[in-house]
């Protein structure tokens, strides 16, 4: 058992559209690598400034929605 962990100190970054780049094949999505890498690194060494800058929110608000289709 983990001892005293709560979601609202989790934060993701969510993979989607907003990190999206054109594609020659518009049926294969492409990403900007450097791009989520450096959000990444600034969201693991300073997840307070990170959370302001990149509009992140907790764990309980991203798992609620869905990006199936």
């Amino acid at each position: 058992m983990l001892p005293n962990l709560h979601t609202e100190n989790f934060t993701t970054l969510p993979i989607d559209e907003e990190y999206e780049i054109p594609a020659p094949n518009p049926s294969i999505r492409y990403y900007d690598l450097e791009r989520i890498k450096s959000d990444a690194l600034l969201l693991l060494t300073d997840p307070t400034r990170a959370r302001i800058e990149l509009g992140l929110t907790g764990m309980d608000t991203n798992c609620l929605e869905s990006r199936d289709p």
